[in-house]
C-alpha cells in the first residue's frame, strides 16, 4: 500500500490498483483530497504497468461529497481555485486511458456521485444506501460537466428529475434507471468490482483504449472548452444570497 496523502491510498494488485479514499468521518472532498486524487492519477497513468483502477470508500460511505465545512468560509478566488481543480478531476477521470470503476460501499451524494459517474462502471452496495445529485436540495447547482455526464448516462429526461428534485435514490432505482451497473452485498463490493475489471481487461489494451476515447472525446473537448464559463455560472450561485442562507445553515449543524 502506498499513502498519497492521508486521505488517498493505493493498494496495488497486479495491473489494478485500488485508489481508496480514506479520510473520516464520510471521505468529504476538501482542497487536499483533490490534489491527493490528481497526484495518484498521474502516478497510475504514467506506470504502463498499470491497466485498472478501483475507485472505492470505506464502508458504508463511498463518499458524502464536498467538504462544505471547509469551503464555505472560502472567498471567491479561493473557491474559484478549488472548483477548477475539482472540475480537472472529474475530467481527468472521465478522459483517463485507465478503465476506472468504482466499488460503492455505501452511501454516495453529491460529490461522491459525481466522481462515481466519471468512472466507467460502477457496483453499489445492496441495502439502506443512497446515491444521487442532491445539490440543489443544499441550494446549489449542478455543475453544467455533470449535467451533461448524468445526461449521457440515465438520458435527459431521467437526469432532468434527479437534477431539479435533488433526489437522493435507492440502490435498486439507481439500478433501474442505469445510475449503477450493478448491486452487490456490500462485503462483496469490491471484490465483485475486481472480477468484472480483470474481465474487461482480458481484451485488447489498443483498442479498448481507442474505442474509450471515440465514446468520451466530443463530451470532453466540449467541457473544455466551456469550461471557464460553467465555473463562473456555478460560483455565481455557490455565492448568491439564497445560496449563502442554506450552506450557513448546513455548515453550522455540521460543525456542531
Amino acid at each position: 500500500m502506498k499513502v498519497i496523502d492521508e486521505r488517498v491510498q493505493l493498494e496495488p494488485i497486479g495491473s489494478v490498483v485500488r485508489l481508496r479514499l480514506c479520510r473520516p468521518r464520510a471521505n468529504a472532498i476538501d482542497p487536499r483530497m483533490v490534489e491527493a486524487l490528481l497526484t495518484a492519477l498521474d502516478e497510475l497513468e504514467s506506470n504502463e504497468a498499470v491497466r485498472g483502477v478501483v475507485l472505492c470508500g470505506s464502508p458504508g460511505m463511498f463518499s458524502g461529497g464536498l467538504d462544505v465545512v471547509s469551503l464555505y468560509d472560502l472567498d471567491r478566488n479561493g473557491m474559484a481555485t478549488f472548483w477548477s481543480r475539482f472540475n480537472e478531476l472529474m475530467l481527468r477521470i472521465l478522459d483517463s486511458r485507465l478503465i476506472i470503476m468504482s466499488a460503492i460501499a455505501g452511501h454516495s451524494p453529491a460529490g461522491g456521485c459525481v466522481l462515481a459517474i466519471m468512472t466507467d462502471y460502477r457496483v453499489m452496495a445492496e441495502g439502506k444506501y443512497k446515491i444521487g445529485l442532491n445539490e440543489v436540495a443544499v441550494g446549489i447547482a449542478m455543475p453544467q460537466g455533470v449535467v451533461e455526464v448524468l445526461r449521457s448516462i440515465v438520458g435527459h429526461r431521467q437526469a432532468e428529475r434527479l437534477g431539479l428534485t435533488g433526489a437522493l435514490v435507492s440502490p435498486e432505482l439507481a439500478l433501474e434507471i442505469g445510475l449503477v451497473d450493478e448491486l452487490a452485498p456490500i462485503d462483496e463490493v469490491e471484490a465483485r468490482v475486481e472480477t468484472e475489471l480483470n474481465r474487461w481487461l482480458e481484451l485488447a489494451t489498443t483498442g479498448q483504449q481507442a474505442t474509450k476515447h471515440f465514446f468520451r472525446k466530443h463530451l470532453v473537448q466540449e467541457l473544455r472548452q466551456s469550461q471557464y464559463a460553467d465555473e463562473e455560472a456555478f460560483l455565481d450561485v455557490w455565492f448568491s444570497p439564497d445560496s449563502r442562507q442554506i450552506l450557513g445553515e448546513l455548515t453550522a449543524r455540521l460543525r456542531k
